[in-house]
């Protein structure tokens, strides 16, 4: 029996989650989160919320108050494997969520799939800290990032 699935309307606090440089901490409908499983962490983009797992269990939680337990429905994600070749279907709990970082902009379309520079170029470019998405836009769109990185270029 599949999981009980519904959209996820609004956006919910992650108790867990780190609230630095462009980072948030709460999460809703298509944002992309790392979270912890096992011992490691995983890249996933939020599909919706699993409300009962796949045996029809509703997932439950400590009640915020008082004893016994109320419904705590975990996230549904759509996770990636870390050669970013396929995805998978995971139940992440708000709590093992670790981060909410913002959508990822021309930085991750030049390393995914952009044309490569030379390494001479590559590490030029990461020594005038023109390896973020600000500069990498101009790049990948045929613009000058900047002008002395062949003056900068060593063999």
């Amino acid at each position: 029996m599949a999981g009980t699935y519904k959209r996820l309307s609004g956006r919910l606090y992650c108790t867990s989650a780190t609230h630095l440089g462009y980072s948030r901490y709460d999460v809703g409908q298509g944002d992309l989160i790392l979270f912890r499983e096992g011992d490691g962490q995983r890249l996933g983009r939020v599909l919706g919320l699993a409300t009962h797992d796949g045996c029809g269990q509703e997932y439950r939680g400590p009640a915020r108050r008082g004893k016994g337990t109320r419904r705590a429905p975990r996230l549904l994600v759509l996770a990636a494997n870390d050669t970013l070749s396929h995805g998978f279907e995971r139940h992440v709990a708000l709590e093992d969520v670790l981060e909410v970082p913002r959508a990822p902009g021309d930085f991750a379309r030049f390393f995914l799939f952009g044309i490569m520079p030379d390494h001479a170029t590559a590490i030029a470019m990461s020594e005038y800290g023109a390896m973020s998405d600000s500069y990498l836009g101009r790049y990948l769109d045929g613009g000058h990032v900047a002008p002395d990185w062949r003056a900068r270029t060593r063999s």
